[in-house]
């Protein structure tokens, strides 16, 4: 008897999200994960807001 397959294994695999820092030899990092909101993921928004919040400030200052 035929037996039909998940959903999930049908689905097309995480595109790999480059995160905001380097490897110790200055190669891009990435992330591959299939779920939202792990840790990683977290640690990066969180460095991500950080460096804009900081690149915006950098615009407020006189004479920039």
């Amino acid at each position: 008897m035929p037996y039909a397959l998940e959903a999930t294994s049908m689905t097309t695999p995480p595109k790999p999200r480059l995160l905001p820092w380097t490897s110790p030899d200055d190669k891009p990092c990435y992330l591959f994960t299939d779920r939202e909101g792990g840790y990683v993921a977290r640690y990066a928004d969180d460095v991500e807001r950080c460096n804009s919040g900081w690149g915006s400030g950098c615009w407020s200052m006189p004479g920039i």
